[in-house]
């Protein structure tokens, strides 16, 4: 039982290290992942509709890395539970428990990478290629404009 633990846990790592580490598909200049969103609305923000969508992108992700932490923890919390559980004395319905505690880890850690896929979706290079398109005058996709109508935030 501990040697499924220890791999559990690994592979929990292992996917957790991938789901991080995506790389970029077009080119962008170098500096576009060190912008504030000051620097995006300074040299970006032209119209209403830009400045719009650069607090929207600015926000969603510093929202998707809450979610990320919080899932993490979230996440190894249980996994950890799940572990004590099968390695401690195991009666009654201590294995349902740590069956249950690696079913929400494996909960939480799909929760993780819907969140680091979030982050990615709105990093400052897909802001960058949807202002410059935009910019371009292409009109922007039907679930942005919906999003962006009902955006208020700062």
């Amino acid at each position: 039982m501990k040697s499924i633990s220890l791999f559990t846990v690994s592979l929990f790592c292992l996917l957790q290290s991938f789901a991080i580490n995506k790389p970029v598909r077009d080119t962008v200049p170098n500096n576009i992942k060190n912008y504030s969103k000051e620097q995006f609305l300074k040299e970006f923000g032209k119209d209403e509709i830009s400045e719009k969508m650069i607090r929207f992108y600015f926000y969603e992700r510093k929202r998707s890395k809450g979610r990320m932490n919080v899932f993490t923890s979230l996440t190894v919390a249980t996994a950890v539970f799940g572990v004590l559980l099968i390695s401690g004395p195991v009666s009654g319905y201590g294995f349902l428990l740590a069956l249950g505690a690696f079913a929400f880890s494996i909960a939480f850690f799909c929760s993780f990478l819907e969140a680091s896929d979030n982050r990615r979706k709105y990093s400052p290079e897909s802001l960058y290629k949807k202002l410059m398109d935009y910019q371009a005058g292409k009109p922007l996709s039907k679930r942005l404009k919906r999003q962006l109508k009902y955006f208020n935030k700062n």
